[in-house]
């Protein structure tokens, strides 16, 4: 893959720019593989081999082990071949699903139905029986679809990623931002907007003027994912909108650092979409003593970012204007200490004054309160489980030695 030189600071460079030719045949190979798991998944359901699917999604294999399995398990090679063409986006898939399963009957099949059709027989009214009302009708059928959206995510991500995404889309949407970016129906991509980076991620603008960032699951970098030591390419748009959820239940300061992120589905793809803010990256000199004009805002960055294991932390991913800072990209956040610590700039700069390295009694009382948690203010269940007892373990480390660390001092 094409990589720009890396940088100090950035090691790994910015993926080269890519043709629109190159990016459209690359998504119509994503969406075409989308398919072809998800008729996967449901002939190994019905055809009782669904686990073993689910050992092979468990073990990460691609797409082409996938079907090379599904054709020696005795698949029709209409489930498993590329022909199968594109998948329906979205709701359409689902009612198409719906539709196909109301599809009424010929009339030569009503015809014959008749003929072995018993003589109606009286049947006593049930007095217990009674007609759902309105409420119980839309909560059967929020259940339905969240069920169909569950089998989705299970047959492209795995069993236990789709169940953190589903926790996580169960508590967004909760301010108008969060809704504003789940009406992707609304948005529309700005192609002439190349963000850089190593993944691929998109600028989506909204009918109102809202900007969204939109980073796809089937977009991911796998080459760096693994250097940062995830072990899987599904969690960093995860981890971008658990770190903005987490931010939120720590308290209205450290919400106002990260702006909202959802998991929504965009194209036909699944994916994190954060909020646009305005700001300019911190990458010179000059910039980087203007953030003496917002120490209360750097000094809760450094804590958030000791807390929960943001090792990528440059001056690319803090924007800033004269309203104050905001940290944006927390897709290689919750750091369990394996693979790379690119930077973590506000952490390294409170650790090196022993006065500012001190935590507040403020800082204490939020650590407190998550450790006091049973699930970690709901961070537990949304990133792996060792991800999150580490960020217990640096909340336990940063109470019992007051104060806030250099990621680099715990991963060398």
């Amino acid at each position: 893959m094409c990589r720009a030189a890396g940088s100090p600071g950035a090691p790994h460079g910015k993926r080269c720019n890519l043709s629109q030719h190159k990016r459209d045949a690359a998504q119509q190979r994503r969406r075409e593989n989308r398919a072809i798991a998800q008729q996967i998944n449901r002939w190994a359901k019905d055809a009782g081999r669904a686990e073993e699917l689910a050992a092979l999604q468990a073990a990460r294999k691609p797409v082409n082990e996938v079907k090379e399995w599904a054709q020696r398990a005795g698949a029709p090679t209409s489930v498993y071949a590329r022909a199968a063409g594109p998948a329906k986006k979205g709701w359409a898939a689902r009612a198409e699903k719906v539709d196909a399963q109301v599809q009424p009957p010929s009339a030569a099949a009503r015809a014959e139905s008749r003929r072995y059709q018993p003589a109606p027989v009286a049947r006593k009214k049930d007095p217990v029986s009674r007609e759902q009302s309105p409420a119980e009708r839309a909560e059967a059928a929020r259940r339905s679809l969240e069920a169909q959206e569950r089998e989705e995510l299970t047959g492209q991500f795995g069993a236990e990623e789709a169940e953190r995404i589903q926790r996580l889309r169960a508590r967004q949407g909760s301010d108008e931002q969060e809704q504003q970016l789940l009406a992707t129906h609304e948005a529309h991509e700005n192609t002439s907007s190349y963000l850089g980076g190593v993944n691929d991620v998109k600028q989506l603008r909204y009918s109102d003027g809202t900007i969204g960032y939109f980073k796809g699951y089937d977009d991911i970098d796998s080459e760096t994912a693994e250097a940062y030591g995830h072990d899987s390419p599904y969690l960093q748009p995860t981890h971008e909108v658990a770190a903005s959820q987490f931010a939120q239940a720590l308290g209205p300061r450290y919400g106002a650092l990260v702006p909202p992120a959802v998991i929504a589905e965009y194209d036909g793809q699944w994916g994190s979409i954060a909020y646009g803010v305005p700001g300019r990256p911190v990458r010179t000199m000059a910039q980087l003593n203007k953030l003496n004009e917002h120490s209360s805002q750097a000094s809760d960055l450094a804590f958030f970012d000791c807390l929960i294991g943001q090792v990528d932390r440059h001056g690319g991913n803090v924007l800033m204007d004269r309203r104050g800072i905001s940290a944006i990209d927390h897709g290689f956040a919750f750091t369990d200490g394996v693979g790379g610590v690119n930077a973590s700039l506000f952490a390294m700069a409170r650790s090196r004054n022993s006065a500012d390295a001190q935590l507040t009694n403020d800082e204490r009382e939020v650590l407190n309160r998550f450790l006091d948690s049973d699930d970690g203010l709901g961070l537990r269940g949304t990133i792996q489980d060792d991800r999150f007892f580490e960020v217990r373990r640096r909340a336990k480390l940063m109470l019992t030695k007051g104060r806030v660390f250099a990621l680099e001092e715990l991963y060398r």
